[in-house]
């Protein structure tokens, strides 16, 4: 499904490769060019025969071969599910950090939808306007922003369109986007990729000493460059949000990893993702 307002850039594409949209009129000047990828859910078509496989909406942990662990399903998201200790997306909180603006409602939309939008790349800057920022390769990343400024902006940069919803990324759409990306490219372990590079570089340039790009199932910097802020809660007080994913400046840091900080911190190594959802 593509939402009013965007264009599909790679027609020729399959699902499983990574369909892309563009925007060309669905937010003001500063949002045309944004990209998303799509996200599927549910039975996915690998071939004309018509086999599938599934893809299941939730919250995931990834062993040490980075095979997933379904740990609470999306139809399970009223109940409080702790992940490793200290990780959960609620649907309130009281620490300070940004939840999901309707967490029920993108679970509901993504599920009748077949998927959902996830920012092709981390939030770029839009130089001289610190109140929007773009989703296209080759931008200053837009990093040194707190989680609830983070939230404030992924929720407002399409504000005004009644055709869909946007969101900073929750922990539904983040480890799911890794399942999707494990079961359908070759990196049958991204969940366990770490750091890549070791100085920041633009949207949709970090890369290995090799010169292999961070780029799965069309999906960009989720291994390396910084990690990005995301809508889930750490029952740590002091410390309530969490961030995801590698960056250039972390030893421990990769695709899959959490790391909490307090509302209030903000760093160069810590950007955010959004997610649009129909």
């Amino acid at each position: 499904m593509v939402p009013a307002g965007f264009k599909i850039i790679n027609p020729d594409a399959s699902v499983l490769d990574g369909i892309v949209i563009e925007d060309i009129s669905a937010g003001n000047e500063s949002a045309k060019g944004n990209q998303y990828v799509w996200v599927p859910i549910g039975d996915i078509k690998t071939n004309t025969e018509g086999s599938k496989i599934q893809i299941k909406l939730g919250r995931y942990t990834f062993d040490a071969n980075g095979v997933e662990k379904l740990m609470q399903s999306a139809s399970d998201y009223n109940n409080i599910v702790v992940i490793e200790n200290y990780y959960e997306e609620l649907i309130n909180s009281d620490l300070g950090n940004m939840t999901a603006e309707n967490l029920g409602e993108f679970i509901a939309k993504s599920q009748k939808s077949g998927g959902y939008y996830i920012g092709r790349f981390e939030a770029g800057k839009v130089a001289g306007d610190p109140d929007t920022f773009n989703i296209k390769k080759g931008q200053e990343v837009y990093n040194n922003i707190m989680q609830p400024n983070a939230a404030t902006l992924a929720r407002n940069i399409y504000s005004n369109n009644a055709n869909f919803q946007s969101d900073l990324i929750n922990s539904y759409a983040y480890d799911t986007a890794i399942v999707f990306i494990q079961t359908f490219s070759e990196d049958k372990d991204y969940s366990l990729q770490n750091r890549l590079q070791d100085t920041l570089t633009t949207t949709g340039n970090a890369h290995d000493s090799n010169n292999n790009y961070d780029v799965k199932c069309n999906i960009y910097d989720m291994a390396g460059n910084t990690r990005e802020w995301t809508t889930e809660t750490s029952t740590l007080e002091q410390s309530s949000c969490i961030s995801r994913g590698g960056n250039y400046s972390g030893e421990r840091s990769h695709t899959a990893g959490r790391s909490n900080d307090s509302n209030d911190y903000s760093n160069t190594h810590i950007s955010f993702r959004s997610i649009i959802y129909l």
